[in-house]
């Protein structure tokens, strides 16, 4: 798989789930395996799909509706904190004209963008 890296337990602070990922046994064993160590897990989406949920779901056996999430255990409680990002689904004439008007480069929801990763 193109998006798919394999690195061992201590080459990562943040372990992406992305659409082309099949949760199976294993996958779940890693998630779970990555939270476990304080690890952020991300589960990413494409556009219009809800393999990020799906994923989600199957790996955590919760979820909530979003195109991506990330998700943690906190430091000192029980439980999964868990954070949804959408991408903004369109834009109005207005928001379109400011930005064109401040010609600033325009950010995209993405998870380098949002996580900073």
């Amino acid at each position: 798989m193109a998006d798919t890296k394999i690195v061992s337990g201590s080459e990562y602070d943040c372990l992406v789930v992305g659409p082309s990922v099949v949760v199976d046994e294993n996958i779940k064993r890693e998630i779970n395996n990555a939270l476990d160590q304080g690890k952020r897990v991300l589960f990413d989406n494409q556009p219009g799909q809800q393999v990020a949920t799906e994923n989600a779901a199957k790996a955590l056996g919760m979820s909530v509706e979003a195109d991506a999430l990330m998700v943690h255990k906190p430091k000192d409680a029980t439980g999964l904190l868990m954070t949804p990002v959408d991408r903004p689904r369109q834009s109005d004439a207005l928001s379109e004209s400011k930005v064109a008007s401040n010609k600033k480069q325009e950010t995209e929801n993405t998870i380098e963008n949002v996580f900073g990763i």
